[in-house]
């Protein structure tokens, strides 16, 4: 198989746009009624994250960036060790 390596931007957004998309499923989740034990733990684990408008912004906010964050991380460690 060829040596073939991630783009480390791409992963990074793709990882940023899924973690939103998740946050805002999760949000829309909890404001219907449903998954309110997930919403516990998302507001114990991403400091801004509540059920308002506000909170949702700045959690689906958050989430982006720790996703991106990890996508960079993984692409990086893959390109630089697997060969």
């Amino acid at each position: 198989m060829k040596n073939t390596k991630f783009n480390v931007m791409g992963l990074g957004l793709s990882f940023a746009i899924y973690s939103g998309l998740c946050m805002l499923i999760l949000s829309l989740l909890g404001i219907a009624g449903y998954a309110e034990s997930a919403i516990k733990v998302m507001e114990s684990f991403h400091i801004w994250f509540s059920i308002s408008f506000v909170g949702i912004i700045a959690g689906i906010l958050e989430a982006g960036i720790f996703g991106f964050v990890s996508g960079i991380i993984i692409a990086f460690l893959y390109n630089k060790f697997v060969k």
